[in-house]
C-alpha cells in the first residue's frame, strides 16, 4: 500500500489571490483617510466653521463616518498606515515650516533632544 503525501501550506500562507485583495484594502483605507482629510480642510475654509480648524473637523467627520457607516475591515491596514506614517510625515513637514532663526533661538540642545526622540526609529 502506497502512502500519499499530503502537501500542507504553512500556517501563515495566504491564498493565491490574497495579495492583490490586501493591497486593494490598504488603498481603500488610505483613500478613505485622505477623503476625510480633504473634506475637513475644505470645510475649514467656510466662515463660522473655520474656528474649529481642520484637525477637529477631521476628527468629527471620522466619528460621524464610524457612527453612520461601517468601515470596511480590509481598509484597516490603510487607515493604520495613514494614522501612523502619513500623520508623522505631516507633522514633520509642518515642523519644517519653522524658520531657521526660530531654530537658532531655541538652541542646539533642542535639536539634540529631538534627534534622540525621533519617531522614525
Amino acid at each position: 500500500m502506497l502512502e500519499m503525501e499530503q502537501k500542507t501550506a504553512p500556517a501563515n500562507a495566504r491564498p493565491a489571490g490574497a495579495a492583490p485583495v490586501a493591497r486593494l484594502g490598504w488603498l481603500k483605507g488610505v483613500i478613505l483617510t485622505l477623503f476625510i482629510a480633504y473634506t475637513a480642510t475644505s470645510l475649514a475654509r467656510l466662515p463660522g466653521v473655520s474656528v474649529m480648524g481642520p484637525l477637529v473637523i477631521a476628527i468629527l467627520l471620522g466619528m460621524a463616518w464610524r457612527g453612520l457607516m461601517d468601515i470596511p475591515t480590509d481598509a484597516a491596514a490603510g487607515i493604520r498606515f495613514a494614522s501612523q506614517k502619513l500623520l508623522r510625515a505631516g507633522i514633520v513637514l509642518l515642523g519644517m515650516r519653522l524658520s531657521l532663526s526660530d531654530i537658532a533661538r531655541a538652541g542646539a540642545i533642542v535639536l539634540i533632544v529631538a534627534g534622540f526622540r525621533s519617531p522614525w526609529r
